[in-house]
């Protein structure tokens, strides 16, 4: 852990990330008369599923074929990563997707997919439970599960990890159920944000800054790795800024100029293929370019990639999930079972 921590924040996207697929599926679930259980599952694994185990597969081959040892110019953290032995059980494991496994083995990037698509499966009763139960008991009621989830967790991290990314689910419930509160209140928060004056936007930019990248600094200065901590700490942040996308006129006249568009539409190919890009970047041109020339060819490789992920794979699965959940609409008996 570096300084430089504080600055790239990954656990505070997830979090964004997390918040912004309840408020997304809150919207797909409660707009235009709602959407059958069916349709809905059908949409969120072609949308999910598909681009990830095309990329999974690409990247298993990636390992055979390019992975010949450490690389010892890069550390311990990306050596980590490929240098595991590759069988049927492992890719099978990758292939059940929603199950505990090595989530580090091809892809770094996924272990907070996997949360996603388990918490995306059973969203319909979130949703439920949500609207039952108000918008503060389901902030007490997500806030003390994910209180509740922390000692537990640290527990079994060490001799039953697959138990501990469970209770973590459990615990993502909580940025899920925050996104889920600002769909239904959408209109509430957009008020409340018009009715600040200039000074006090000000300080909320500033909070929400504060909050997002200053809840790395225990794990920064501490080495405190408490997952929940972090982010108890940033998610105010996160919640803010996504509150100034939603609300700020000119959040959103800047959000509309590219490439923020073009990034947004590719953002989940980018997520998905992004350490792929690295890792082969790196083991295909070890010993034949300069080290420091590497992960500027890797990261500049990126968003090239991505894009080419995104319309040979992610739009296709996009049309593919509307195709079906269309037809599974008309066909109630297959919808029921």
């Amino acid at each position: 852990m570096t300084p430089l921590n504080v600055l790239i924040g990954g656990h505070q996207a997830v979090l964004v990330f997390f918040i912004l697929s309840g408020f997304v599926l809150t919207l797909m679930l409660t707009r235009g008369g709602g959407m059958p259980y069916g349709p809905y599952v059908w949409r969120r694994v072609t949308r999910l599923y598909l681009p990830y185990i095309t990329v999974i597969l690409i990247a298993a081959a990636l390992n055979v074929e390019l992975y010949h040892g450490r690389l010892p110019e890069f550390g311990l953290w990306i050596n980590q990563f490929w240098h595991l032995p590759i069988s049927l059980g492992v890719l099978l494991n990758h292939v059940g997707f929603v199950g505990p496994f090595n989530t580090d083995q091809f892809d770094y990037a996924i272990w907070s997919l996997v949360h996603e698509m388990r918490i995306s499966l059973l969203f319909p009763l979130l949703l439920a439970a949500v609207l039952k139960l108000g918008w503060r008991r389901s902030v007490v009621a997500a806030g003390l599960l994910s209180v509740a989830v922390t000692p537990l967790y640290h527990l079994t991290i060490a001799r039953h990890p697959n138990v501990a990314t469970s209770l973590l689910t459990l615990h993502y419930l909580l940025p899920f159920t925050v996104g889920t509160l600002l769909a239904l209140h959408l209109r509430d928060v957009q008020r409340w944000y018009a009715a600040r004056g200039r000074t006090e936007r000000v300080v909320l930019a500033v909070a929400a800054v504060v909050s997002y990248f200053v809840s790395s600094l225990p794990q920064t200065l501490w080495g405190l790795d408490t997952p929940m901590i972090l982010e108890w700490l940033a998610l105010p942040g996160a919640t803010l800024l996504l509150v100034f996308a939603l609300a700020s006129d000119r959040v959103g006249r800047l959000l509309a100029v590219q490439p923020a568009p073009f990034l947004g539409r590719i953002s989940y190919s980018l997520y998905l293929t992004h350490p792929v890009t690295m890792l082969a970047t790196l083991h295909l041109l070890h010993g034949r370019l300069p080290v420091a020339l590497l992960p500027v060819i890797g990261l500049a490789l990126t968003v090239p990639v991505a894009t080419l992920v995104y319309w040979a794979v992610e739009q296709p699965s996009i049309r593919l999930g509307h195709r079906v959940a269309a037809w599974t609409s008309r066909r109630p008996g297959l919808e029921a079972g």
